[in-house]
Formats: structure tokens, C-alpha cells, sequence
């Protein structure tokens, strides 16, 4: 009798080992559901697209032969929906713009980033989106927006000015020649930029919104009367850094990234926290040990140091 008695203990402790390890397995079953749910979730509706990554790259490029373009990159970007959100930010180190200087009102804008839609299409060129560009005469940045507006639209499928209209060709080459390019400059930032230090420009467009930061805080908040149009059906535009400048543009552009979603305050300025190098990567350090960046050995701009700006951004 007491022999059967001693089994129940062990066959209690059994059971209850069993329903405890069954437990377990339930909520790691639930937890991994989560995550992956969480994962594919965030996949399909927010997205980072890096449109300027590694080393440093100069803001000179040579012009490819079976374009006829000069950019430092050129990169396509997916997910662009006329009036919901979108950012952009990247990393710019000006040395000088002395080569754009021209007599009269012949200075041109220096190109920093755009997003266009077939911009150079011989058949349909579209809207550009964002410009930022840098003023030479005063180093004030000129930022403009596309909308659904007709009046408030980079349209590329213009040869000229057309009334409040105007293909960015035209903004790039007449800025400074009396031409009147007042319309939708709401968000030009007439205090600029510093050159030779590292400086974060960050544009964050929600709807009729658009908001420009630099170094992380906000310089600029603009109301548009309507949602901001790429004007593609597809959503599918391009970015575009450093084009045409013709090798006039002395310095730097690193860490530039697309997102389809907008950026928060905190977000911006997290990104403005990690440098020009963006945030520390074991791997990307180790690769950088072995590899050399031919771009930094340029002549004409042997005498600047990147790295040497990147400690002083933060002062």
C-alpha cells in the first residue's frame, strides 16, 4: 500500500513539469508570432532607403558618357504617395563655392539633393519633388517643394518659366539673374549654411506640411495649400546628389537616407547625434581598416579632413 502511495508524488510532479514546459512553449510559440507579425507589419509600411552610404563621397563627380549626368549618386527610390509622407536627410561638408561665381546674376545654384520624377525624359518628364540647393552669392539654401497645385510645381516638362510654373533647370540657372523665383520659397532658409564644418540638412514633408532641420532642430515649418505630388503613378522617383555642379562644389556629402514615412523631432535629432558616419557598425569598422577611399585623395582638396570635421559637428 504504501509502495502505490509513493508514486502519486512522482506522478504529480510529473504532470505539473509537463504543463509547465507545455507553457513555455505556448508563450515562446506567441512571442515569435508577435515579432514576425511585428516585422512583416513595419516591412510593408515604413522603409529606410539608403541613398548615399559609406566613406565620405566628394560633391565633385565626373559627368557619365551615356547620360551626359555628373551626380555624385543617383539612386531610385519606391513608395512615394502624392500627399502622405516622405523624409530625407543628409550629411553636407562644404569647402567653397568659388567655380559658380559669375558676372552679374550668372551664378548658378550649387545642386545639393533632389527627387524627381523621370526628370531627363526626352518623352514625360515629371514633377520634381524636393529640391535643396545652395546659394554661392550668400550660401542661403533654396528648398522647394512640388504640390498638387499646378501654381506650386517644379514641372520638368516646361523648356521655361510659365507664369508661377518653372522646370528646375530654369531655378538652378536663373536664381541670381533677376528672374523672379519668389514663388513657393516659403521654405528657403535665407540664414544658410556654415561651410567647412559637417552640417545635417533634414526635410520632413506630411501632406501640406514641410519641415526643414538643420542640425537636428527645426529651421523652417511651412503650410502648402495642398498635399505635396511627385506626380508618379507608380510612386517611384529618383534622388539625385551633387548633380551637374561641374566640379564647382568643393567638399563632401555622406549618411543620406529616404524614408516613406515622416521623421519625428527626436528622430531627427537621434540621427544628428550619430555623425556624419552615422551609427558605430562593428563591421563597417573593420572594413574600413582594409579599404581606402580613392575620393579622398583628390588634389584639389588634399588639404581638408573629413574626420577632422566630424569631431567638430557636434560643437
Amino acid at each position: 500500500m504504501s509502495s502505490n502511495n509513493s508514486k502519486f508524488p512522482t506522478m504529480r510532479g510529473g504532470a505539473m513539469n509537463t504543463m509547465f514546459i507545455g507553457l513555455i512553449v505556448v508563450i515562446l510559440v506567441l512571442a515569435s508570432l508577435y515579432y514576425v507579425y511585428s516585422w512583416l507589419y513595419a516591412a510593408s509600411t515604413t522603409t529606410v532607403t539608403p541613398i548615399l552610404t559609406g566613406s565620405p563621397s566628394m560633391t565633385s563627380a565626373n559627368s557619365d558618357k551615356s547620360s551626359g549626368l555628373g551626380a555624385v549618386s543617383a539612386v531610385e527610390l519606391t513608395g512615394i504617395n502624392d500627399a502622405g509622407q516622405y523624409s530625407t536627410s543628409f550629411w553636407v561638408y562644404v569647402a567653397d563655392t568659388k567655380g559658380f561665381l559669375g558676372p552679374g546674376g550668372s551664378t548658378q545654384l550649387a545642386h545639393l539633393m533632389e527627387i524627381s520624377n523621370n526628370r531627363f525624359s526626352k518623352s514625360a518628364p515629371g514633377n520634381t519633388l524636393i529640391y535643396v540647393g545652395l546659394n554661392p552669392v550668400n550660401a542661403s539654401l533654396v528648398v522647394r517643394q512640388s504640390t498638387m497645385d499646378p501654381k506650386e510645381q517644379i514641372n520638368n516638362s516646361l523648356t521655361a518659366v510659365n507664369g508661377e510654373s518653372y522646370p528646375l533647370s530654369s531655378l538652378i540657372d536663373n536664381y541670381n539673374s533677376g528672374t523672379t523665383f519668389s514663388t513657393n520659397d516659403r521654405c528657403d532658409i535665407v540664414n544658410g549654411i556654415e561651410f567647412q564644418r559637417w552640417v545635417l540638412i533634414t526635410v520632413v514633408g506630411n501632406s501640406r506640411t514641410l519641415d526643414v532641420y538643420i542640425d537636428g532642430k527645426l529651421a523652417r515649418s511651412c503650410v502648402y495649400k495642398s498635399g505635396f505630388s511627385l506626380g508618379s503613378k507608380s510612386g517611384a522617383g529618383t534622388a539625385y546628389f551633387g548633380l551637374n555642379n561641374n566640379g564647382n562644389l568643393k567638399g563632401y556629402f555622406a549618411s543620406g537616407n529616404f524614408y516613406n514615412y515622416a521623421l519625428t523631432p527626436d528622430a531627427v535629432w537621434k540621427i544628428y547625434q550619430n555623425g556624419p558616419a552615422g551609427p558605430f557598425n562593428a563591421w563597417n569598422w573593420l572594413s574600413s581598416i582594409f579599404s581606402v577611399n580613392a575620393n579622398l585623395n583628390n588634389s584639389t582638396l588634399n588639404e581638408l579632413n573629413p574626420c577632422t570635421a566630424c569631431d567638430q559637428q557636434n560643437k
